[in-house]
């Protein structure tokens, strides 16, 4: 310790001021520290002679009151303002050039998603890619295009999953027109964009959409038609396409011509049972349950009767290799034919066989996989039960009856 403190103390004291206003503020303020020093010095007169060193308590009191009047003093000290800045707007922002690499990528893992039923996610990367590809496809290039229609068709087959059936039908809308630009330079691509107008047609056809859903089934076979005539394994797409323009012509009110379509329906459905047996057997059934609904509507009950009977003989010929689901659908279609037995009011001790029969095949099959077949065989117990009451009824008092079958 030196003889003369406070001439010690001097110069010490602003290097230390600095420091601990530096530690505290973040900034040197010098007025500050030299007001500290002076004031450490000040306070320093009054503890002892100036020949003499400060005891340690003395010490240690002085610098706590520099430091105390440091802190005070710097705290009420004016702050500069905090910098501040606008977002900058996305019109400003440079537009990221599209990467189809990242596109892709983004695509194939959609699709690893969706075969784990992660279905969100799924939805998410392909939702991405969707828009990777639309960008690319408003700079003029048509590079993409095929990849942006085959994208928008996987985003709505999630959809489905997920049963938003707006946004499917969103969807499929936007992947036809895609198709549609994509195949008018490209004629390879003339069958997806015909698939993927059936898959509209369909979805129009369930949503209510009648009139669109005519529109795009007519354009439907119009391509599988000449598809077919070029070449014969599109024969299978015309007939399930000349299907699907019978139900939107009869929805249209236009019976006629929907019998008629329905007609080419089933005869393309025969042939390629001929061609090949086993494979399209379930499919004519369907066209001749069709054209038997059909043909009961426009009170040609004989015929219809008829094209029924043909549908139940074909399934029956399926359901022989004893397979659980070939057995359930002859109990499917033999319930339907009691019901248009009952509705056109004939035949209705037919009409109780038919039933009994459904019921019995269903029950069967109910009573090792209830959860599977209890609504189908519900339906055909509730259709045994109208026809006894319609046969009792008939034998009895000939009270007037009129059945229509459920959905």
């Amino acid at each position: 310790m030196t003889a003369n403190f406070a001439t010690y103390l001097e110069q010490i004291t602003p290097e230390f001021a600095d420091y601990m206003l530096i530690k505290w503020t973040g900034a040197k303020l010098t007025p500050l520290a030299s007001r500290s020093h002076s004031a450490a010095v000040e306070s320093l007169s009054g503890v002892g002679p100036a020949s003499e060193s400060p005891t340690p308590v003395e010490l240690t009191r002085v610098i706590a009151a520099a430091i105390d009047q440091v802190k005070n003093e710097a705290a009420a000290a004016p702050r500069p303002e905090a910098a501040s800045a606008k977002l900058v707007s996305d019109s400003i922002l440079p537009s990221p050039t599209p990467d189809p690499d990242r596109a892709s990528d983004l695509s194939r893992r959609g699709l690893r998603l969706a075969q784990n039923r992660q279905y969100d996610d799924a939805l998410a990367s392909l939702t991405d890619a969707v828009e990777i590809y639309r960008r690319l496809a408003a700079t003029g290039s048509t590079d993409f295009d095929l990849s942006l229609a085959q994208t928008l068709h996987n985003v709505s087959v999630i959809l489905a999953e997920q049963e938003r059936h707006e946004d499917v039908l969103a969807s499929v809308a936007e992947a036809a027109e895609v198709y549609r630009r994509v195949a008018a330079t490209d004629p390879a691509q003339i069958p997806a964009l015909a698939d993927e107008l059936h898959l509209l047609g369909r979805y129009l056809l369930e949503l209510d959409h009648f009139d669109q859903a005519l529109v795009i089934a007519a354009e439907t076979v119009g391509i599988y038609r000449n598809l077919a005539a070029e070449a014969p394994r599109y024969a299978p797409e015309l007939a399930e396409s000349l299907h699907d323009h019978a139900m939107a012509l009869s929805e249209t009110d236009e019976r006629d011509d929907a019998v008629g379509t329905m007609r080419q329906a089933v005869q393309v459905f025969r042939e390629l049972c001929v061609a090949r047996p086993g494979e399209f057997d379930l499919r004519l059934a369907n066209a001749l349950h069709g054209l038997a609904l059909l043909l009961a509507d426009g009170r040609r009950g004989d015929e219809a009767l008829t094209a029924m009977a043909e549908s139940v003989a074909t399934v029956r010929e399926l359901a022989a290799d004893g397979e659980a689901e070939s057995t359930a659908e002859l109990g499917d279609y033999l319930r339907c034919q009691a019901e248009l037995l009952l509705a056109l009011e004939v035949r209705l001790d037919q009409a109780l066989a038919a039933a009994n029969e459904a019921v019995r095949i269903l029950r069967a099959l109910s009573s090792n996989l209830p959860q599977a077949y209890r609504q189908r065989l519900s339906r055909a117990e509730e259709c045994r039960a109208v026809a006894r009451q319609a046969l009792k009824r008939r034998r009895g008092a000939g009270w007037p009856f009129r059945y229509r079958p459920r959905g």
